[in-house]
């Protein structure tokens, strides 16, 4: 079996007289390259297209030992968040282990939905994908998850559909699951508020616009405050954290930055490899920026930027047709998801 590209080629200017394309083409592969790494040495070039012909085995390798390990490190992680919720309240003796599990099963869940978004998305498309793996942070229980591609998406359109459905799906239900939260609370007594996990104050206002918008419109933070005006921390129902931190981690899987998060690949689709050349030098910037702004009450961006140049930075499996981008729909849903990572990682002034 033998699989068929449509690529870019590089631009005939760059070589030298003695080669042609099909050598270096040929040299790249002999060399055991992948299309992925012919597609690597193109990304800069504004270039013809080319029909790239290869044997089969272009998709990710899945290791079962190291997705189990990193899992477990990432379940772990997620768990140490759960408990150190409960820490801050009265003592993590005292808690209540409904709550406690509450919270774990709804941080998992949100991220679940977002997951089986993509995988919906790519049976959809036709599309293989390797089983996730949670990028930990013990201080928010994760960072997002890292789902390889292990089959090529036929075009621009399924690459897209692919990385924008799974963050789209996560965002919605972490806004739901945030009001829902937030509704209860409202309606629970002072007696059973002690039971609850808890948030620092200016963790939740300050971190996120969106976050800090939504719980201003329900509650606002003078009546959360209230709840306990002799604490910095305030009791918060498990949906309000998951909610909380769901935002976040959907809005960072949106910022178009490293080869392998989603916005990065919604960008690739939707503006091919020119603009994947400006585009992430414009997320990894605002990443920064918004990180130095934060960093009074968090570190969570600046850690986010470090983890994704080793963790979601490798080669990406290419499109069969890597040369034609996605219609106008695609690109306007592009930028609202953009907009939509801004406003979800800007800090409040």
């Amino acid at each position: 079996k033998i699989s068929f590209f449509l690529v870019r080629f590089p631009k005939t200017e760059i070589m030298d007289d003695d080669l042609s394309k099909q050598d270096v083409v040929s040299s790249v592969l002999d060399e055991g390259g992948s299309p992925a790494d012919v597609l690597s040495a193109m990304e800069s070039f504004a270039a013809p297209s080319v029909l790239l012909v290869t044997g089969t085995g272009n998709g990710y390798v899945a290791n079962l030992s190291d997705i189990v390990k990193s899992n477990a490190l990432g379940v772990a992680s997620i768990s140490y968040f759960v408990l150190s919720c409960f820490n801050l309240n009265e003592g993590l003796l005292s808690a209540d282990w409904g709550y406690i599990s509450m919270l774990f099963l709804a941080l998992v869940g949100t991220q679940l939905l977002h997951e089986i978004g993509h995988f919906v998305a790519a049976s959809i498309h036709g599309v293989r994908l390797v089983f996730p793996i949670i990028c930990p942070w013990p201080w928010t229980g994760l960072l997002g998850t890292k789902t390889e591609l292990h089959s090529s998406p036929r075009n621009s359109n399924a690459l897209f559909d692919i990385a924008a459905v799974g963050p789209i799906v996560g965002m919605v239900s972490s806004v739901a699951s945030l009001l829902a939260g937030l509704k209860i609370e409202l309606a629970m007594d002072q007696t059973a508020l002690l039971e609850l996990p808890r948030l620092p104050l200016e963790t939740l206002e300050k971190t996120s616009w969106l976050t800090s918008s939504i719980v201003e419109s329900v509650a606002g933070f003078d009546v959360l405050s209230s709840l306990d005006p002799t604490s910095s921390s305030i009791p918060c129902h498990p949906l309000v954290i998951s909610g909380y931190i769901g935002i976040i981690v959907n809005g960072l899987s949106l910022v178009p930055f490293a080869s392998q998060t989603d916005g990065f690949r919604m960008c690739r689709a939707a503006g091919g490899f020119l603009a994947t050349g400006y585009v992430p030098v414009l997320g990894g910037g605002f990443l920064l920026v918004q990180g130095v702004r934060e960093m009074a009450t968090s570190n969570l961006l600046l850690v986010y930027f470090l983890a994704t140049l080793f963790f979601f930075n490798g080669k990406d499996v290419p499109c069969v047709n890597d040369v034609d981008t996605t219609g106008s729909t695609r690109y306007g849903i592009f930028l609202a998801t953009s907009l939509l990572a801004f406003v979800s990682l800007s800090p409040c002034l």
